[in-house]
């Protein structure tokens, strides 16, 4: 009889021992998710300050982009058949159709306006170039910090899990 009650009892102990065993491993897997929440928080943090900053960028880029797109296509109807059919119609000293002025200095074709065309065709690309580099690096970090929310995010659903486990396994040892 007390063989048996000493086997009931070593089995018990047995238990009691894989039960703090499990125990003990849970509650180290709750103090290494706590410190990779704490990790992955600050990376966030950082993505977040480099996306911001991308979008204030990719702002400014977009209006630069705008901008010579708007001047570069002024420049291409002052450089038109139309202008130029009106220029050759240009009388010295007689007043121009459309302002009033007397004075043609551009009746013949212009090569400074060619130039200008070119240069802000260049500044065009240079800036298209630049709008579409802050874009996909906008968009990149945009990615990074979904994905690296939504890991925090299953890292805490797995901590709250964890801590139910561990009040259980506590509460079945009291």
């Amino acid at each position: 009889k007390k063989g048996k009650e000493c086997d009931g009892m070593v089995e018990e102990l047995m238990q009691a021992q894989s039960d703090w065993k499990t125990l003990f491993k849970s509650l180290e897997e709750l103090e290494e998710g706590k410190a990779e929440i704490k990790t992955k928080s600050k990376e966030l943090a950082t993505l977040q300050k480099q996306f911001t900053s991308a979008g204030k960028e990719l702002e400014t880029v977009v209006i630069r982009k705008e901008s010579t797109s708007d001047s570069l296509n002024v420049a291409r109807l002052a450089a038109s058949k139309d202008v130029n059919s009106l220029r050759e119609q240009l009388v010295e000293d007689e007043p121009c159709p459309v302002c009033g002025s007397s004075k043609h200095p551009y009746t013949t074709h212009d090569h400074r306006l060619d130039k200008v065309l070119v240069e802000l065709q260049n500044a065009f690309k240079v800036a298209s170039k630049k709008h579409d580099d802050v874009l996909r690096d906008h968009s990149k970090l945009k990615v990074q910090v979904d994905q690296l929310s939504m890991e925090i995010k299953g890292i805490t659903n797995d901590q709250i899990l964890q801590e139910r486990e561990i009040k259980e396994y506590r509460r079945d040892w009291n």
